[in-house]
């Protein structure tokens, strides 16, 4: 007989962990003890060493689903027999002091409570708040740690004698489920009219019948409020679209199962396996022309775009939206969903699909909060179904899609957070506070990287205080103490006046594209060396006060050297070419000595001739011309010249319009015939830093493409070809220069489809090591993880 010391680490806590150690431990015939602590879980078992080692595999092999063991220690002793547990049990928890145990996310309610709300013979029978071990809500309630009930905002419901029992019982699934309620003690669902006075009935129901009536419905969930709507009803989508102010950005849509998934939109199987994992992301995938959803061009569900992000159910609630009570409301008929055993519900008594957009009106944090909502979002919805658990920590959905037939995360939110990145060592505590779009933040915490949900654009006073907000919270909920904060260098940032102005540490300056690539290094453990990166994106204050976002660097966890990028052109009033892109290709076809030549005139007929005149006189004078060499104006520009017109609603609008010209497919568009071939080498330039890429020639030459009667697809498959034909030429060149096999690709350029799978597969071809984003955002979304790593490094590195 022997004694087992094993010490867990990773999200071992409200996951049914103990209880799945206890079942194992007199599965084996062992006996001794289980707890909780403040680093994770601690085992004490005696037993004789092939039931032990039994155990142990058993530990890792069949964890409950929600467990993400990170590492396991453990050891052997020698027992006296008078020494020997008597029986296996579950302690009380134990506090170690300077520890913090990793926290589940939010998770999709499971298949066996699923089963319970489906059966007419079950307590919580149509219930929306069920939940167990592995599943329902976690991040979105905690307070404060440890993780225990009177530490959430469930603290609210005192449990009733039938949950207590269940709570306190080691062979129940919800043995320790902090969320556990029923409807004798847990939260209740009230409908409200746009005077957000109660309407009697059940909730459920009037909501159906409100969605199909054509109404918009604010509906609560579990990290903030959805605007919802009927995704097949044009009239209802144009109304949301104008109550909510956002113009073309694509709408999620959620349907009720696979089935009616491939309905909307292509689903291959790596899809499939997103759309059901637990944290249940929104997932952009190809959209079917026989697609039911409204979808008139910009004005519709998907902008235009050709992708649609979709999304199934996964809160109770969302379930009983699409299942609703037959005509003849005779409960034992109900049906069950798919996932179940059951099958698709049509007809009347189902919605094919709805639109589920984050309850906000644009640029604004999602609503938590039933006054709240009614507040802000009263002059866009004409109804609300809202319940009284209260939302402690919001969070947007997270944004997926497939790369390479692998997930690929475009929005950090509900389901991921709060796992951490991990690093390859301690670094000292930092806090990093990102960007100014897209943002969140991060904090050093040992040798994990805590990210926070989505935060946003800083653009409004509402997304500054809840930047504000995330930095308490996450600082209470690790027990974070940063000694230096790490911000971008561009000085008008709203982050970085926070983190100047606010924050009371010491500040660490990090450029943005190489917080770019030291957020790809740390995501594929490659800290300790150098890469090569691809820091291809829209907007980026450059080390020489120039706007950056077309790069080429040699990158380590604490330096970068600058070996190539595009050419600057002047950015004809600044952020407002952002919008008007008609601004950026002028200044990349104005030629300093002859201005606007007259044969790329006509490419501007439809801009009013005074604009045109100021904009011109503006980049003569070079007044509010801030030069700028990014490839993401580059795409704004080309798709100006492709004829995809003149303004964009939001940040990345015409890039995306620009990929979908070129329709499906992500293979290289072929030269010749479909395409313009161009000199790829007539493009690079000597410099005394390094090389330069000719932005200008890019553009002139697609002008005269669209100038000869090239249509919209032929130049936005001309330019693809060509951006991914520059950037292989540019790989090779560093690589010359570096002896670097290493290379990354990080930026919100490549959320483009056709530049990442017609890019990484050349790369490879040529043996480079080819880094993508998987974990964290491409976007400015993952600046802040490596802002913080690096400032993390370079700390080390001084002491």
């Amino acid at each position: 007989m022997l004694r087992l010391h094993v010490h867990i680490k990773g999200v071992v806590q409200g996951v049914g962990f103990r209880p799945f150690v206890h079942s194992l431990a007199q599965r084996f015939g062992l006996t001794g003890w289980v707890i909780n602590d403040s680093r994770g879980v601690e085992i004490e078992a005696d037993g004789e060493i092939e039931d032990l080692a039994t155990f142990l595999r058993a530990l890792t092999e069949e964890a409950p689903p929600l467990a993400q063991i990170v590492r396991i220690d453990h050891k052997l002793g020698d027992i006296e027999d008078s020494d020997r547990f008597p029986a296996f049990e579950i302690r009380r928890s134990v506090p170690v002091e300077g520890e913090r145990v990793l926290i589940s996310p939010d998770v999709a309610v499971c298949h066996d409570c699923l089963r319970e709300m489906y059966d007419p013979a079950d307590r919580r029978y149509r219930y929306p708040f069920l939940n167990c071990t592995n599943c329902g809500p976690r991040f979105t309630i905690i307070e404060d740690l440890p993780y225990d009930r009177p530490s959430t905002t469930m603290r609210d419901f005192p449990m009733c004698h039938a949950c207590a029992r269940e709570y306190e019982s080691p062979d129940d699934r919800r043995f320790h489920a902090q969320p556990t309620c029923c409807p004798d003690c847990g939260p209740h669902l009230r409908f409200l009219d746009d005077k957000s006075d109660e309407v009697d009935g059940d909730p459920i129901e009037l909501t159906i019948d409100a969605l199909r009536a054509g109404r918009i419905v604010a509906i609560k969930g579990i990290g903030g409020f959805h605007l919802a709507c009927d995704a097949t009803n044009a009239e209802a989508v144009l109304r949301l679209r104008e109550r909510k102010r956002r113009e073309a950005k694509p709408l999620a849509v959620m349907v009720g199962g696979i089935s009616a998934a491939r309905l909307l939109a292509e689903i291959s199987p790596e899809a499939e396996r997103a759309l059901l994992s637990p944290a249940r992301p929104i997932v952009i995938v190809p959209q079917k022309a026989s697609s039911p959803i409204a979808d008139r061009g910009l004005c519709g569900v998907t902008g235009g775009l050709g992708t649609v992000g979709v999304m199934l159910p996964y809160a109770p609630l969302h379930h009983l939206l699409f299942r609703p009570l037959p005509p003849s409301r005779n409960p034992d008929s109900i049906a069950l969903p798919e996932e179940i055993g059951g099958t698709s519900v049509s007809g009347a008594d189902a919605f094919a699909a709805l639109v589920m957009t984050s309850g906000n009106i644009s640029d604004e944090p999602i609503a938590a909060e039933n006054d709240e909502a009614v507040e802000r979002l009263g002059g866009i919805a004409d109804a609300f179904l809202v319940h009284d658990r209260r939302i402690h920590r919001r969070a947007d959905d997270s944004v997926a899609t497939i790369r390479d037939g692998v997930t690929t995360i475009w929005r950090w939110g509900r389901g991921h957070v709060p796992r951490p990145v991990f690093l390859p060592g301690p670094l000292p505590p930092v806090l990093g506070v990102g960007g100014e779009l897209k943002t969140t933040i991060c904090h050093i915490r040992g040798d994990k990287a805590f990210v926070s949900p989505h935060i946003g654009d800083l653009k409004t006073y509402e997304t500054y205080e809840f930047l504000r907000e995330t930095i308490a919270h996450q600082q209470r909920i690790l027990d974070a103490h940063p000694r230096h904060v790490a911000c971008d260098m561009h000085p008008d940032y709203h982050s970085t006046r926070w983190a100047e102005e606010e924050s009371g540490l010491p500040v660490i300056k990090v450029q943005h594209h190489h917080a770019h690539a030291v957020a790809l290094m740390a995501e594929h453990d490659m800290l300790d060396t150098e890469i090569i990166a691809l820091a291809m994106d829209g907007t980026g204050y450059g080390t020489d006060g120039k706007i950056w976002g077309g790069e080429v660097l040699r990158a380590s966890a604490t330096d970068f050297v600058r070996l190539g990028h595009f050419t600057y052109a002047p950015l004809p009033g600044g952020d407002v070419a952002i919008k008007e892109v008609w601004r950026t290709a002028l200044g990349r076809l104005y030629e300093k000595d002859g201005g606007l030549p007259d044969e790329s005139r006509p490419l501007f007929r439809e801009i009013p001739a005074d604009r045109l005149d100021m904009v011109e006189s503006m980049i003569r004078a070079d007044m509010n011309c801030p030069p700028v060499d990014s490839l993401g104006r580059l795409f704004d520009a080309a798709a100006f010249i492709a004829g995809l017109g003149p303004e964009a609603c939001f940040d990345g609008q015409f890039p995306m319009l620009l990929e979908a010209a070129c329709g499906a497919g992500g293979e290289l568009p072929e030269g010749a015939g479909e395409c313009v071939d161009l000199d790829i080498e007539s493009l690079f330039l000597e410099d005394d830093a390094g090389f330069l890429i000719d932005g200008g020639k890019i553009i002139r030459e697609l002008a005269r493409i669209r100038i000869a009667g090239g249509s919209t697809e032929t130049v936005a498959k001309t330019f693809h070809r060509w951006v991914v034909l520059i950037l292989e030429r540019a790989s090779h060149i560093a690589r010359e220069k570096t002896k670097l096999d290493a290379i990354g690709l990080t930026g919100g350029c490549f959320m483009n489809r056709i530049l990442h799978e017609a890019l990484k597969p050349r790369l490879e071809a040529a043996d480079f090591r080819v880094l993508t984003h998987r974990i964290m955002p491409t976007n400015d979304g993952c600046i802040s993880l490596g802002q913080a790593v690096h400032a993390g490094y370079r700390l080390k590195a001084q002491r």
